[in-house]
């Protein structure tokens, strides 16, 4: 696999931008495959995945939202990104779509839509504390619709796992995760204007108007590999 690697890197030199392009996801796929991603592992170690446009998918390999084989991706990625609007669906309520008027905006009941509509915009507003903060020298994250994105995922998050909820620090883990995914999706976007006959596979599983839901398929599974250190114990 290695030998493939090298191979692919100097017989992409001289090759135009979109052929090196798809010659680099040809040999994503196919390193991909091993379950063990010895060689996958050892491009990230050598620093080779650092200037990739595919190293959102690289770390999503990493953390097990895409696995092996790379055939099955495209219906993987479909179905987390179901899984997270059906999460939107049920978390983010709106109490005014209530007809039967039978809820009462005052009502401390946990069955209330309107008690839970008061905790959420609580929890959001925490949240959004922390996103408007983020890294505040890149203009990327000044963006609205990215501070509403990620106040939308971490809040998603929060509510899907209650036992850990939100704690601060959570937007730094998520940010970068969001940037390298839209830089790939744009990439690609550029590509895809280039040459039309792009892998209609790679357009689907790096389409930017999923990036939402991409983001959060990542940033779970790196969450539960490192939930232990927010963790709040009696000591």
């Amino acid at each position: 696999m290695e030998q493939l690697e090298d191979e692919g890197s100097s017989s992409g030199r001289g090759l135009s931008g979109v052929d090196k392009y798809e010659l680099d996801w040809r040999n994503i796929l196919t390193i991909a495959n091993d379950r063990t991603l010895y060689d996958l592992r050892h491009m990230a170690v050598r620093g080779d995945l650092r200037a990739s446009p595919f190293r959102s998918l690289c770390w999503a390999v990493f953390m097990g939202a895409l696995k092996p084989p790379s055939s099955e991706w495209v219906k993987q990625r479909e179905a987390h990104r179901e899984d997270y609007l059906q999460l939107k669906d049920r978390y983010m309520l709106n109490p005014h779509l209530n007809t039967d008027g039978s809820d009462d905006p005052l009502s401390q009941s946990s069955e209330s839509l309107w008690n839970q509509h008061f905790c959420d915009q609580e929890l959001c507003a925490v949240i959004k504390q922390d996103v408007v903060r983020t890294f505040p020298g890149v203009d990327f994250f000044r963006k609205a619709p990215i501070q509403d994105m990620m106040t939308n995922i971490l809040f998603c998050y929060a509510r899907r796992y209650p036992k850990m909820c939100y704690r601060q620090g959570m937007h730094e883990i998520l940010a970068p995760l969001i940037f390298v995914i839209h830089s790939d999706q744009q990439a690609m976007a550029h590509i895809q204007e280039l040459d039309p006959t792009v892998d209609p596979n790679l357009v689907t599983i790096l389409n930017p108007s999923h990036l939402e839901e991409d983001s959060f398929s990542i940033f779970s599974q790196i969450m539960d590999r490192i939930a232990s250190f927010y963790r709040i114990t009696d000591l």
